[in-house]
């Protein structure tokens, strides 16, 4: 089960994504508060690099970021950081 709203808005989660997309973040945090789980996958960042990180897709709208990680074991501590369920890909 995912946080309570409080909870969602003061996690370090939140501050991330407030730091690094702030005009998204109502976006991020409604999406947050209404998840049934999350799917982790492979992605390209679409950087001039080419990286591909580790993306936390939301199944209410499942092209949304709701954070991207160079290691998956690191996308795996955040969802269970936020209680948010993840289903295989």
């Amino acid at each position: 089960m995912s946080r309570a709203v409080g909870s969602i808005e003061q996690s370090a989660w939140a501050a991330r994504f407030k730091a690094g997309a702030p005009y998204q973040l109502k976006e991020a945090l409604d999406i947050a508060e209404r998840l049934n789980w999350v799917v982790i996958e492979h992605r390209d960042d679409h950087s001039a690099k080419g990286d591909c990180l580790w993306a936390i897709l939301p199944d209410v709208n499942p092209e949304f970021w709701l954070d991207a990680t160079p290691t998956k074991d690191e996308a795996i501590a955040i969802c269970e950081s936020m209680g948010w369920p993840i289903r295989k890909a």
